[in-house]
């Protein structure tokens, strides 16, 4: 299978698309790559962390650090806006 891929340009290069998906998902810090591998077949699963409130106040802080984010309005009625750099 794997070489009939191959033949008809149906995939670019065997086994690169796991490492490409990992690396973006590092633009995702909430979504973990599970990858269970046996000798028949190959199980990838995307699971979604919990996310506590610290953590949600931790990213916040973050992007308002690295100026992406900023706070509009009061605490209860404004918003998040995102800033163009």
């Amino acid at each position: 299978m794997r070489n009939g891929c191959l033949s008809v340009n149906k995939v670019e290069q065997w086994g690169t698309g796991f490492i490409k998906v990992k690396s973006e998902l590092e633009f995702y810090p909430n979504i973990e790559l599970e990858i269970n591998d046996d000798s028949n077949f190959t199980q990838i699963r995307f699971v979604k962390k919990e996310t506590t409130q610290e953590t949600t106040k931790e990213h916040l802080a973050s992007l308002k650090k690295e100026d992406k984010i900023e706070r509009v309005g009061s605490t209860k009625s404004g918003y998040w806006k995102v800033l163009e750099n």
